[in-house]
């Protein structure tokens, strides 16, 4: 089953809301208006405006690169958790690989250091009552500003499936091989999730468990793709050497 409602298209690019993504924004924009009255339900509902524009933001920055690029991207899908811009196939050139991982949080760094001056000139005695406990003077374009900071230093961290994963694995890839690269990110994956898990669960921080439990699910199945794209290959450029006479369609026939 498919979990994600088609919205349309962006640049070419279709765009696709997660189920979750929906119930997400309903359930916690109800009990704001429960709790808190319809002001603060408005202002959940604008934080999240905010994120679905600097994840679709985020998103288009690698879906235009890697088009660019001559990687075909089927579509953008917006989870809870962030975006996915779905390609036919990462590039295994280091060098495109990482173009298309910064990217992303290149988007975000721009938009952000555009809003900042302008909440420094435009805000300052507005943040500076917000931050004293005046929700009267909600200033909108620092709040803009600081998912987008957060979002570029977050996919950062050179874990998969973050960015920072991709541009380990390009590094790495460059002098060991793509597959190589890829369990050596993979391993490093593993150790950040290790290190997250053991700062959450003294401390309760289950957000903070789900974070590591997903890096890890992730680099493994990341290495599992590559491993059977290897394998792939390998059957194409040997099954023709083994049955000469059905030569390439034979092949064909093992991989379908």
């Amino acid at each position: 089953m498919d979990w994600a409602l088609p919205v349309g298209r962006v640049l070419g690019v279709r765009l696709r809301l997660h189920y979750l993504f929906l119930f997400l924004v309903v359930v916690l924009v109800g009990m704001a208006l429960v709790r808190r009255g319809p002001g603060i339900a408005a202002l959940v509902l604008l934080l999240f405006l905010v994120l679905f524009g600097s994840v679709l933001l985020h998103e288009l920055g690698h879906a235009l690169v890697a088009r660019r690029l001559g990687v075909v991207v089927r579509d953008i899908t917006l989870l809870p958790i962030g975006g996915v811009a779905r390609m036919e196939e990462m590039p295994e050139r280091p060098l495109h690989e990482v173009l298309i991982a910064v990217a992303g949080p290149a988007v975000n760094v721009a938009i952000a250091a555009a809003l900042v001056p302008a909440a420094v000139v435009l805000e300052a005695a507005r943040l500076e009552a917000w931050l004293a406990g005046d929700p009267r003077s909600f200033p909108l374009v620092a709040i803009v500003a600081v998912p987008n900071l957060a979002m570029a230093a977050f996919n950062l961290v050179p874990a998969f499936p973050m960015d920072g994963g991709r541009v380990l694995r390009a590094v790495l890839s460059a002098r060991g091989g793509y597959l190589r690269g890829t369990r050596q990110a993979v391993r490093v994956s593993r150790v950040l999730a290790a290190l997250f898990a053991l700062v959450a669960l003294p401390t309760g921080e289950w957000l903070l468990v789900a974070v590591a439990l997903f890096v890890w699910w992730a680099g493994s199945q990341e290495e599992r793709t590559v491993q059977v794209r290897a394998i792939r290959r390998a059957l194409e450029v040997a099954t023709p050497l083994a049955y000469p006479a059905a030569g390439g369609r034979w092949g064909q026939h093992l991989l379908n």
